[in-house]
């Protein structure tokens, strides 16, 4: 099989592949796994108004944040398990400094289940995880229902990656303790084409 070669610098990758307001994942794994050369290319480039996704946000989201390249976090926690919270996280918080940024409260768990969500393409994975915490109360991609096979609550923990779904985007509105799913055409790679 021959081809073009996909191979790149990491300084192409983020330039061709990872504009300024992009939704980027990153350590998604083990601290040591940390894509540590992708942010601080990210840095290097300039790039602002990214949402960062990452179960183990560690250290990079600090510096990130700290380079005043972040609009928006979805974690559980951001900081590192040695060095403790995240310094710069905390300013941006509570100060604003060096600017103010949005966060979206997850359980790790919860995090793994709307990434699970977005690879399999459904609109939401359901859970007993966080019935009863605050997490309901602070995110909305978290929702309680009513399953429609028993009568047990559970979470939907939504995908908001992608929209769900491989042709349709999953609409999910509560109605009293129902969950429901409405679609519509989405717009996708292929369409577009």
């Amino acid at each position: 099989m021959s081809g073009e070669s996909k191979l790149m610098t990491m300084r192409e990758a983020i330039a061709q592949h990872v504009p300024s307001g992009s939704m980027v994942l990153l350590g998604a794994q083990l601290e040591q796994m940390i894509p540590f050369a992708a942010g601080h290319e990210l840095i290097r480039q300039g790039r602002r108004d990214l949402t960062l996704v990452g179960p183990i946000s560690d250290i990079l989201f600090d510096q990130l944040i700290g380079a005043g390249c972040v609009a928006r976090v979805m974690a559980a926690w951001v900081g590192n398990v040695s060095a403790g919270v995240g310094y710069c996280f905390r300013r941006a918080v509570e100060q604003g400094i060096p600017r103010r940024i949005e966060t979206v409260d997850y359980s790790n768990f919860t995090l793994a289940l709307a990434l699970h969500a977005a690879a399999l393409g459904v609109p939401f994975l359901p859970t007993y995880a966080t019935l009863g915490s605050d997490l309901l109360k602070k995110n909305g991609n978290l929702r309680e229902f009513s399953s429609p096979v028993s009568e047990e609550k559970l979470v939907a923990v939504r995908d908001r990656y992608n929209g769900g779904g491989k042709s349709a985007q999953a609409k999910m509105s509560v109605e009293g303790d129902d969950l429901r799913s409405e679609t519509e055409p989405r717009e996708t790679a292929s369409s577009r084409r």
